[in-house]
């Protein structure tokens, strides 16, 4: 008996119900797309060694015609890229794969951003989760592709960040790596605690729509997140940022740096859940170089790019008038 399992609960069931051998996948809800590494190392080590695994190798959702054009949008200005795979469940772990590939065909200068998240829905992990995060973790820095940031976030199912998880990640990253909480910090219940957390762990960024739906609905408590912080870490507004409310939100915010989208959404949901999880796209996005183009050329901005594969998602750097170098912040 062959089972398609896409985590360790999942292939540890598969065994238990008398399976000897497992198609390993990740993202069953989109039909199965090429596993992390981690996931692959944690069952070798904790599973029997006669069990037999196939890997699922697909790079993305969609449909199966495959060209040179999903690497494409730095032609748009990109500098830095956060990398991730599933865009459409809120982000998880690229493969390694991937990040060689754009290492290879793109500029070396680069800067990369690797998301470190296992499965899609909530950021309460349990031991096998972190396990998982934990060897892609060591995988990525192990590879040696000049990997330059992690996005990466845990919490408690009491709104809380989940300290002790999260030590036990960032204790294998190096100091020289930058750090960014992702926008699990939209749910935790108290955002000063949260971002005095942050910043006594050594986290660099926080990625948020203000705990709304978007950012431009967050744009009040973006605000205040950004004079609490006073400068000790960058709160990065994110979700639903576009050409036709930028202004507004950069004014009223204060930011320095944002998180664009600069692809045409197919679906809609106004509640926070609904723009971090929603599953329901009806078609695969595909990249909108134009839209990107438009936020470079009316703001003084450096554009970053949030890739999976095919890349479809922007993150832009606003560095203000006051900084008029064009040097990332």
């Amino acid at each position: 008996m062959e089972v398609c399992v896409d985590s360790f609960e999942s292939a540890l069931a598969a065994i238990q119900g008398g399976a000897q051998r497992i198609e390993l996948c990740s993202s069953l809800e989109q039909g199965g797309l090429t596993p992390s590494l981690g996931l692959l190392r944690l069952i070798r080590r904790r599973l029997s060694s006669e069990l037999i695994i196939f890997i699922m190798i697909r790079c993305r959702p969609g449909d199966f015609i495959y060209d040179d054009n999903d690497l494409t949008a730095v032609q748009g200005g990109a500098q830095r890229i956060e990398l991730c795979s599933s865009l459409e469940q809120g982000g998880l772990t690229p493969s390694l794969g991937l990040l060689r590939l754009i290492r290879r065909r793109l500029s070396s200068e680069l800067i990369i951003f690797i998301m470190i998240r296992c499965r899609p829905g909530d950021f309460i992990y349990d031991d096998n989760d972190l396990s998982v995060m934990e060897e892609e973790i060591r995988l990525f820095i192990e590879s040696n592709q000049q990997i330059n940031g992690f996005v990466l976030g845990t919490l408690n199912s009491d709104g809380t960040i989940d300290i002790n998880s999260l030590k036990r990640l960032i204790q294998l990253i190096p100091k020289d790596i930058s750090l960014t909480f992702h926008r699990a910090f939209d749910f935790i219940s108290k955002w000063e605690i949260g971002i005095d957390q942050l910043i006594e762990l050594g986290f660099q960024r926080i990625l948020t729509s203000g705990q709304e739906a978007n950012a431009y609905y967050g744009r009040k408590c973006i605000r205040q997140m950004i004079n609490y912080s006073q400068n000790r870490i960058i709160i990065l507004p994110g979700c639903g940022i576009n050409v036709t409310n930028l202004e507004a939100i950069l004014r009223e915010t204060g930011a320095k740096e944002f998180h664009a989208s600069a692809r045409i959404p197919n679906y809609h949901n106004d509640s926070i859940e609904g723009n971090l999880f929603d599953e329901t796209v009806e078609e695969e996005q595909r990249l909108s170089s134009q839209e990107a183009t438009k936020i470079l050329q009316t703001h003084e901005a450096s554009i970053d790019l949030e890739a999976n594969c095919p890349v479809n998602y922007y993150e832009v750097n606003y560095l203000g008038a006051n900084n008029p170098s064009g040097m990332l912040i």
